[in-house]
């Protein structure tokens, strides 16, 4: 099964073939230039390496990193696999199901008329797709307050992404297992969970909510 959304199929016309394979060879030849993170991020990405892909042996011990290198779609799966799993762990309610269904939709049979090839490039569109329900998990949890290549990252979505753009965007923290506070409220997240279904921030904006769970307490 292909990675979701932003199709790579070549244009039909002649002339748009032509173009298309030109542009497919310039982003693959000038991808460590015009496409990597900046070092500031890249190292950001590789430097501090959040406790979860400790726990989910997201990096081999035996390699060596090359953060430049083109990323490919079986690499890609295995690390959103590894992330739903860390979720399914670290976070009250799990994953959720949008991540769920799309990394249980790779271990199924390709649907027919279709192969899968996880050692196909991934571009720019793809890792963003894929990385996406990630963050919109993130954002229900107040955990990140935007998605990271807003504004930031190059508009081409079929230019080549690299290791290090997929290490950078999911490189977030999670809290620690059986934490049960992630916002650092003093109300369990259960319990915000269960009654209003999203986390209070923290702040004047929780004063109702602490109220209620004292006299729920109590």
């Amino acid at each position: 099964m292909h990675l979701p959304r932003y199709p790579t199929s070549r244009p039909a016309s002649f002339r748009s073939r032509i173009f298309y394979r030109l542009h497919q060879c310039f982003a693959i030849i000038v991808s460590a230039v015009m496409i990597c993170p900046p070092p500031l991020l890249l190292a950001a990405a590789t430097s501090a390496e959040p406790g979860w892909w400790t726990e989910q042996q997201v990096i081999a011990s035996d390699t060596v990193a090359d953060d430049y290198a083109v990323l490919n779609q079986g690499q890609l799966k295995n690390l959103a696999t590894k992330a739903a799993q860390a979720m399914e762990a670290r976070l009250p309610g799990g994953a959720g199901t949008d991540i769920l269904n799309m990394v249980n939709a790779w271990s199924q049979p390709a649907a027919s008329g279709t192969t899968r090839d996880d050692y196909a490039v991934v571009t720019l569109g793809q890792l963003k797709a894929v990385a996406k329900p990630f963050y919109d998990r993130l954002l229900a949890m107040q955990m990140v307050v935007c998605y990271p290549w807003d504004g930031t990252w190059p508009a081409d979505d079929y230019a080549v992404a690299n290791l290090g753009q997929a290490k950078y965007l999911f490189s977030y923290t999670l809290p620690e297992l059986n934490n049960g506070d992630i916002n650092n409220n003093e109300i369990p997240d259960d319990w915000e969970w269960e009654r209003y279904g999203f986390l209070w921030p923290v702040g004047s904006e929780d004063r109702y909510a602490r109220f209620e769970y004292s006299v729920y307490r109590d």
